[in-house]
């Protein structure tokens, strides 16, 4: 061995705190073919993607971001770190079959700006049983029931009203994330009319039957889980979650499944009224966390308040220096 590269390996044993050069080089060893070995490797894979890029390059944050959208089921929390020079590292936590990851791997090495992509694998029967999401005992139980779902007051549709005129809704497509009593839903058939739709869903059976009563078959109702609701990826230019940010589950979830359902451009409104305090209501994030949520989803935050309600904006990657707003044939755009 050439005594530069044993100089080199001695500096790593040292920095490292390694006990001799032996276990040094058996961990190199092993963290190489645990990175190469993809074929050999069976059912679910966790690992650690490094994604070094320049943001000079026309669009390459776009693509990155629609193919964190691609392979939302995979990503369990990412990270975008902005060096000195126009530079990033983006940084992601993976878990999910091998092939997914594989491929998602693959596909990020191919974006043009990606100067270097690397993947540190570690197989399922090193990690013990697969993670598991966290789950409030009885939530899901407790809104199929009629009284659970609380009509909302007067003064708070109001204020949601005057909010939601700020948006140009006519002849959008909405999504009413969580449609409860159905108070939002027939709201937002009011503002996409005319010639837009409205699609409702909800994880609780009892919302989706409030709602079918209220508005008919004039909006699609759907009872699907809001953390993987399926809606055709960039089929929605609007998302609403009415009264049920503070509820979920998984609230990083929900909004990877809100920024695939969106257009470039298409906007995400959270809106969530303080009374009545519903069971089950977590604190809501803000500020730099509810910037980070938001960065792993692929959105971009454009504003947030906490009172009178707590409510936030956020937008899909639609173009350089620009949110685009892309509501039927109408395009038009507004500086960030």
């Amino acid at each position: 061995m050439e005594p530069a590269l044993v100089a080199e390996l001695d500096g790593y044993v040292k920095r490292s705190g390694f006990r001799n050069r032996s276990e040094a080089i058996r961990e190199i060893i092993r963290g190489h073919m645990a990175e190469h070995r993809w074929d050999d490797l069976e059912g679910e894979v966790a690992a650690v993607l490094s994604v070094f890029f320049s943001r000079a390059v026309p669009g390459v944050e776009e693509k990155l971001a629609a193919l964190r959208n691609r392979f939302a089921s995979a990503v369990l929390s990412g990270l975008e770190i902005p060096l000195r020079f126009g530079s990033s590292v983006l940084v992601m936590g993976l878990y999910g079959e091998r092939p997914t990851v594989s491929r998602m791997v693959d596909a990020f090495r191919a974006v043009d700006g990606v100067e270097h992509a690397e993947a540190v694998l570690l197989p399922r029967a090193r990690l013990g049983s697969a993670p598991e999401r966290p789950r409030r005992s009885g939530l899901r139980e407790y809104f199929e029931r009629e009284d659970a779902h609380i009509e909302p007051a007067p003064e708070e549709m109001a204020l949601l009203r005057s909010r939601l005129q700020a948006f140009p809704l006519s002849g959008a497509v909405a999504l009413d994330a969580g449609c409860g009593t159905g108070a939002s839903t027939a709201l937002l058939l009011e503002l996409v009319s005319p010639g837009g739709r409205v699609i409702a869903v909800d994880f609780s059976s009892k919302a989706v039957e409030l709602t079918r009563s209220r508005v008919g078959a004039r909006a699609e109702l759907r009872r699907d889980d809001l953390a993987s609701f399926s809606v055709l990826p960039a089929s929605v230019d609007f998302v609403l979650c009415h009264d049920t940010f503070g509820i979920l589950e998984d609230k990083s979830a929900f909004l990877r499944s809100a920024r695939r359902a969106l257009r470039p451009g298409g906007r995400l409104y959270v809106f969530d009224w303080p009374s009545p305090p519903l069971p089950f209501k977590a604190e809501l994030p803000a500020g730099g966390r509810l910037k980070r949520l938001l960065c792993s989803a692929g959105l971009i935050l454009e504003d947030c308040e906490r009172a009178p309600v707590y409510a936030f904006t956020a937008h899909a990657p639609g173009g350089s220096g620009a949110a685009r707003e892309i509501y039927g044939n109408d395009t038009r755009k507004k500086e960030e």
